[in-house]
């Protein structure tokens, strides 16, 4: 008998996510002069925690893009301005550019709860 496994849609939009965020940020460590200490675990509940509002607000559909979009901006930013790349920066980023480049759903309140949430779920590991 053949064992079939069910990969939902949501796991499988999460993990392409976190592939191409992931390899794009091993690229850019080494090409470039900026510190990455984001670790996978730190982007899977950074990203797991984003998905799981982007769904609730229907627009699940929108997250990949806006994700990766997002990352690259802050490689920008660090970049540009000699910052390291690490829980804070990438924290503090994402609730720029999901105040300044996101749908109309995604409200700023509930991005600065979001950020919070993952402060407190990934700050005791450090």
């Amino acid at each position: 008998m053949k064992h079939t496994s069910i990969y939902s849609l949501s796991k499988y939009r999460l993990d392409e996510v976190e592939k191409k965020i992931l390899s794009f940020l091993e690229e850019i460590e080494e090409e470039e002069d900026i510190r990455i200490t984001l670790t996978r675990e730190d982007i899977h509940v950074i990203l797991e925690t984003f998905y799981r509002y982007y769904e609730r607000k229907k627009i699940g559909y929108l997250f990949a893009e806006g994700m990766i979009g997002h990352f690259r901006d802050m490689v920008l930013d660090a970049i540009e301005y000699s910052m390291d790349f690490d829980l804070a920066f990438v924290l503090g980023e994402l609730q720029l550019y999901e105040l300044l480049d996101s749908p109309l759903a995604v409200l700023p309140r509930d991005t600065k709860r979001m950020v919070k949430q993952i402060e407190m779920k990934l700050k005791p590991r450090r």
